[in-house]
């Protein structure tokens, strides 16, 4: 975006509705001028008008008469020309008059020339358009140039911003779009403008915000959806101006009806890219079809185009400027749901993940359940989690064996929430102490006494994994693991140690997930047994600690986010790196857009350097990790998720930030 105002990678789109003087395209002209100088302070790529704007889509057969057609061209062109002195492409439509009839013409418009044009269909119910022909859709020469000079200022652009395919339909009633498969296809990681040309109907809404999330989602796209505004003609219907933005099913923006309001969005274009590179068939859809896909590229001064990026390593340190504008909702949370949605979102995600260990139990019938229960959240999800899988199949809960196993660093507040759990859930509990066998054992390979190293702490989780294993095997039972997403992406975890079980449970769930479903748990218990729930709550309450290293007082010795930085800034970064396919450079200013408000700058970036530099050197744990279902969000499995090769050097992502 020009002027560094927003990250990179991200395209303004603006969609504008203003009131339609029927019929009169120098004064429809204007209106739209003095709103493009409104808008002129955001900055956007695009503006796109409503369609048939410059005249009116209830006009009738007066779209017919020369007159009209000649003014509306005329007043086109004084759009180009503010298209130059405001460096804003426009998306303007108007009545043209080809050899097979009446069509409804769309133009790009930027630095006064007509980059693109289609020469689209129209099937409609509406009496006012009547008068257009529903021949195919076409992508007209783009070659009309509205100023001598336009040609070749373009020529001499020293370089250009990468192309977006980019194209303009119109919908037929029963919201069928007139556009070929292939033209569909051919749109992967750019944008539709969706021209739809009926009155306000009943419901339109949500049938709309269904289509756009649908088709959005289906070519990995965004859209963008326009109908007539108001001062239409309201002889047999009435216009309603309602508008939506949506990216990759995603609902980005949208109008009241009858609203005049602009609406502003900045479309990612790096995650729609993302998303078409990861379509098998997206280079062939995009080769296929030249009819209505045009590959839009937005000249750029060579100062623009040579422009450092000023979100470095070095450059943070001490910045006093405000990060850049983003117009689009940041979610701090994005692995959980929207507040409307949390109660089924939590119920589906625990029932999933119940429901799978539930089709592991049933092949190993006889199996008793395993759990290394800390008292922590991680263990204490699995716990419930086993419980419902039990309770389901009818099968006592007796049969989930839950160990406490303390050590040297084992704090009295997790090992009394454990046993108290244990016992108020009626599971069998068991206590494993560790402590001996870790003395002698450290001893046996040489290790110096006292010295509380990195030996010292992974030799805790690997006996807590042997002693499980072993106790599966005695008790014909399957070891449940419980490392979670964000462990697993951060390589918090021991090899071999509570990296391994026989199936995790957890897998596919952040922490800050895992946090949210213990809560929702609480709440469920709380009305029936709320010891149960007030034992979750304290849970939820304690410090995330490995409990590894020995304690001189009742504090925690380690508190896990002290040492990496917030879970809520590691799932951040693991969404936007994994899901959204986001660079270094880009997660940074994304998540200084979203955390300025609660963290400085150089911590952000302190955290966001050790995520980098954790994630691909801890490759080779997530190479080797247990089965485990996924929820659908972000997946590090070696079977089915992230695709990453264990030899990657330490800084093979961090140095982007230097750049």
């Amino acid at each position: 975006m020009r002027n560094g105002q927003v990250p990179h990678g991200y395209f303004r789109l603006a969609l504008a509705s203003p009131y339609l003087a029927l019929g009169q395209p120098q004064v429809n002209a204007q209106r739209q001028i003095r709103l493009l100088r409104d808008l002129a302070s955001d900055q956007p790529d695009l503006v796109v008008f409503p369609p048939l704007a410059l005249t009116g889509v209830s006009l009738g057969d007066l779209n017919l008469q020369a007159d009209l057609l000649a003014d509306a061209d005329e007043a086109e062109a004084q759009l180009a020309k503010q298209s130059d002195a405001l460096s804003s492409a426009l998306l303007s439509s108007r009545p043209y008059l080809a050899t097979n009839g009446l069509s409804l013409r769309a133009d790009l418009l930027d630095q006064s020339l007509s980059r693109a044009a289609w020469q689209l269909p129209v099937v409609s119910q509406e009496r006012g358009l009547a008068a257009f022909a529903a021949g195919p859709s076409t992508q007209l020469l783009a070659n009309k140039t509205f100023s001598p000079e336009a040609k070749e200022a373009l020529s001499e652009s020293p370089t250009e911003a990468p192309a977006l395919p980019l194209a303009v339909f119109t919908l037929a009633p029963g919201l069928s779009l007139l556009a070929s498969e292939a033209d569909k296809k051919a749109l992967a990681g750019g944008l539709a403008l969706v021209y739809d040309l009926e009155a306000a109907r009943l419901g339109q809404r949500a049938e709309i915000r269904a289509w756009a999330k649908s088709f959005s989602r289906t070519y990995a796209c965004a859209v963008a959806y326009s109908s007539p505004s108001a001062g239409e003609s309201s002889a047999d219907g009435s216009y309603s101006g309602y508008r939506l933005i949506a990216e990759a099913g995603e609902i980005l923006a949208e109008s009241a009806l009858y609203s005049s309001d602009t609406l502003i969005v900045d479309i990612d274009l790096d995650y729609l890219s993302f998303l078409a590179a990861q379509q098998k068939n997206s280079f062939a859809a995009q080769t296929a079809s030249r009819t209505a896909v045009f590959a839009y590229s937005k000249a750029q001064s060579a100062e623009q185009a040579n422009k450092k990026s000023t979100r470095g390593r070095a450059e943070l340190a001490g910045q006093k400027d405000a990060p850049p504008k983003l117009l689009r909702q940041l979610d701090p949370l994005p692995f959980l749901p929207q507040q409307e949605n949390t109660d089924t979102y939590y119920a589906e995600a625990l029932e999933l993940l119940s429901q799978a260990l539930i089709r592991r139990m049933r092949q190993l019938p006889a199996a008793k359940l395993i759990l290394g229960l800390s008292g922590g959240l991680d263990s204490t999800l699995a716990l419930l989690l086993a419980i419902r899988a039990l309770d389901k199949l009818d099968r006592p809960r007796k049969d989930l064996i839950a160990v406490n196993m303390p050590g040297p660093g084992s704090h009295e507040r997790s090992k009394n929430n454990a046993e108290s759990l244990a016992v108020a859930l009626g599971v069998t509990y068991r206590v494993i102490t560790i402590d001996e066998a870790i003395e002698q054992h450290l001893q046996a390979i040489g290790h110096p006494a006292g010295s509380f190293d990195l030996t010292f702490e992974n030799a805790q989780a690997r006996e807590r994994t042997q002693i499980l294993m072993d106790l599966a095997n005695l008790e014909q039972g399957m070891v449940l693991g419980t490392g979670d997403l964000s462990e697993l992406a951060l390589g918090w975890c021991t090899y071999n140690g509570d990296q391994m079980s026989m199936y995790n449970l957890n897998a596919t769930v952040p922490k800050t997930l895992v946090r949210a479903l213990c809560q929702y748990e609480a709440e469920r218990y709380a009305p029936k047994q709320p010891q149960i729930a007030e034992l979750l709550f304290d849970v939820i309450a304690t410090p995330v600690s490995p409990e590894l290293l020995p304690r001189s007082d009742e504090a925690f010795t380690q508190k896990t986010e002290d040492i990496l930085g917030p879970y809520e800034l590691h799932d951040f970064f693991l969404w936007h790196l994994v899901k959204r396919g986001a660079g270094p450079q880009k997660i940074l200013q994304l998540a200084l857009l979203t955390f300025q408000d609660q963290y400085q700058p150089d911590f952000i970036l302190q955290t966001l350097e050790t995520f980098l530099c954790r994630f691909p050197q801890q490759q080779f744990k997530r190479s080797a990790s247990p089965e485990g279902a996924s929820l659908g969000l972000v997946s590090l499995s070696p079977r089915k998720g992230y695709i990453l090769p264990s030899d990657l050097a330490a800084n093979s992502l961090t140095h982007y930030l230097d750049q």
